[in-house]
């Protein structure tokens, strides 16, 4: 615990009452592997959902004060860049529960973002981005996703996009949706940095 008190004492003071006041332990634990590693931006990549906000049937929608309910973001680990200096290369588990939504936002870099299982809907305001479908003993197709268009991604399908690229994310089924992300993100910057 004392570990996880100093990672919050060496925060910018804007993220210190946002993780006191919102993370779980687990997400804490994340936070504090984030700035260990050197990843101010992960630890405020927003909070994991807390046991008031298990399933129901009542949509969670996120709003200005929680763009992340039901949505919990884990770091698996990290590498800083030897290649692209000034930033750091992430490998994440996202998990959003049946009616999370993440609103418009955009990332401090490069993304890949696979579905391991549920149903990923996303939705792109601006740039674009690359759907590759999972094909069983075929060749992928491949699709192109601009501004305007929306999507829903499977088990096995990808989407890659830029950091000038904004989107939408949301679990489109009934069962939790599990995500696993690559990133190349600038040190420093949000994870999210949401539209207003």
């Amino acid at each position: 615990m004392r570990d996880i008190r100093d990672s919050l004492a060496r925060l910018p003071r804007r993220f210190a009452p946002l993780l006191r006041r919102r993370l779980s332990l687990g997400a804490l634990s994340i936070a504090s592997l984030a700035l260990a590693a050197g990843i101010p931006a992960m630890a405020a990549m927003g909070p994991a959902p807390t046991p008031s906000r298990a399933p129901s049937a009542q949509p969670l929608l996120a709003d200005a004060a929680d763009p992340m309910a039901g949505v919990a973001t884990e770091m698996l680990g990290s590498l800083p860049s030897a290649g692209a200096p000034g930033y750091t290369l992430v490998f994440l588990r996202i998990t959003m529960q049946p009616g999370a939504h993440i609103p418009a936002h955009s990332h401090p870099g490069d993304v890949v973002v696979v579905v391991q299982s549920g149903k990923f809907g996303t939705a792109f305001v601006r740039g674009q981005g690359t759907v590759t479908r999972a094909a069983a003993g075929a060749t992928p197709a491949t699709e192109t996703l601009k501004a305007g268009d929306a999507a829903v991604l499977l088990p096995g399908d990808s989407l890659a996009y830029g950091g000038s690229a904004g989107h939408t994310m949301s679990n489109a089924g009934d069962t939790p949706l599990v995500l696993l992300v690559s990133a190349l993100l600038a040190d420093g910057q949000p994870g999210f940095a949401f539209d207003h």
